[in-house]
């Protein structure tokens, strides 16, 4: 897992942005924000997927805003009101997830997530679920996708092409020599933060139990 070497280029970089300007997985990062859903402050019994014996539910966080969505649920900017710290938080609808079959999927993300610690790969910080929904809380990048900036520049110089590719294949070592295949490697999944530097998400496609010699 250790860290990346290169020298980041100042000058072509993505600048610094507010934490509750852009998002993960927001296909234009500057589209953003909608209504809470109602479920937002709803009851029923939160069980904690990573520390069972810790109590952790949705009004430990602070919604600010829907950044994205796609067919199992919506990602929200949350900030947890103990520490002020901003996160991207997944839910996920149990009921599509059983409907198209990906609990395998599904908790192979979690698993990925949960073990590998890299600092070019997204953290997994909290799980918990209610009856009817998971949630995922990770990382906060408000950079937007690489597939974003690609989009708008069209072509990145080498020197930052190299700065990026250094990250990527630092990440896909790390998962390698944890005998994990990622094989969903794209633009969109590859998320910038403040300073400039990527993570790489979205481990539903990946495989894991890979031998590693």
């Amino acid at each position: 897992m250790g860290n990346c070497n290169c020298v980041r280029d100042q000058t072509e970089a993505p600048p610094r942005k507010d934490p509750k300007a852009q998002g993960n997985k927001s296909k234009d990062p500057m589209i953003l924000g909608e209504a809470f859903d109602d479920d937002a402050n709803q009851d029923g019994e939160t069980i904690n997927l990573l520390q069972p014996s810790n109590k952790i539910n949705l009004k430990d966080f602070e919604l600010i805003k829907v950044i994205g969505r796609g067919s199992f649920g919506k990602v929200y900017l949350v900030r947890k009101i103990d520490t002020q710290k901003y996160y991207a938080m997944k839910k996920l609808r149990k009921d599509i997830i059983a409907k198209r079959n990906l609990f395998i999927k599904t908790q192979a993300e979690r698993d990925i997530l949960e073990k590998i610690d890299s600092p070019f790969i997204v953290k997994l910080h909290y799980a918990f679920q209610t009856p009817a929904k998971l949630y995922f809380v990770m990382d906060f990048l408000n950079g937007g996708e690489l597939f974003f900036h690609l989009r708008k520049e069209r072509k990145f110089s080498e020197r930052r092409a190299c700065f990026y590719a250094a990250q990527l294949v630092e990440a896909l070592r790390c998962l390698h020599s944890n005998g994990i295949i990622y094989r969903d490697l794209k633009p969109e999944n590859v998320l910038v933060d403040s300073e400039g530097y990527i993570k790489i998400t979205d481990f539903g496609l990946s495989k894991q139990g890979v031998p590693t010699d």
